[in-house]
């Protein structure tokens, strides 16, 4: 009898468990004033002359909400240390997405660039220095990802000495790239590595 009595609670948590998950909870959650989120870089890839560039400007939303709301009405530009002005011109897109588009712009390595945004009578601006980014040195695909069907693409670089910081994207046709961001804390001054790993990547799939 003493061990009905220890094993019978423990059937009741386990169904008391298994049927919590199942409930939905929906959390009140309040809105606070909605502040502008601004999505710059000043990108200069290889083979291109770096002259087209883009920024994005929305606003924050509530938790739930799907929609994120473009800013339109600002102004935009980044000057170099040389006082040159971009000028970034608000562009409706074929899906009517709002972007602010740069057609001269000339971009140079180890130029200090300010971002300046004129935006409901509010001044923002963000400095930063163009750096160029180490060579890629070859890559590797392995299957050593959380389950047999995932696929793992490792690429190699160099990483120069000193506090670095990098952001990676892997391109697919027909996919938007994702995102991350690393440093290079245990890693400095030695060869580094970016991976990525796919759960839907086919035979012919090219990703770049």
């Amino acid at each position: 009898m003493k061990n009905n009595f220890l094993l019978l609670p423990m059937i009741i948590l386990t169904a008391f468990l298994v049927n919590s998950c199942e409930d939905v909870v929906d959390v009140n959650l309040s809105s606070a004033r909605p502040r502008l989120v601004v999505e710059a870089s000043i990108d200069w890839q290889k083979g291109f002359d770096g002259s087209w560039q883009y920024i994005r400007l929305s606003t924050s939303t509530g938790y739930y909400s799907n929609y994120i709301p473009d800013v339109s009405g600002a102004e935009v530009s980044v000057i170099n240390s040389s006082g040159d002005v971009f000028m970034f011109n608000e562009t409706v897109s074929n899906t009517n997405d709002i972007y602010y588009i740069c057609e001269n712009f000339a971009p140079e390595m180890g130029e200090t660039y300010t971002l300046q945004i004129l935006y409901n009578n509010e001044i923002y601006n963000a400095t930063e220095t163009m750096l160029p980014v180490p060579d890629l040195l070859y890559a590797e695909q392995t299957t050593e990802g959380f389950t047999d069907d995932q696929l793992v693409i490792k690429a190699f670089f160099e990483d120069p000495p000193g506090d670095n910081y990098y952001m990676h994207a892997f391109l697919r046709e027909d996919k938007a790239p994702k995102y991350a961001v690393f440093d290079d804390k245990f890693t400095d001054g030695n060869l580094n590595y970016t991976v990525r790993i796919f759960d839907d990547l086919n035979r012919s799939d090219a990703v770049g």
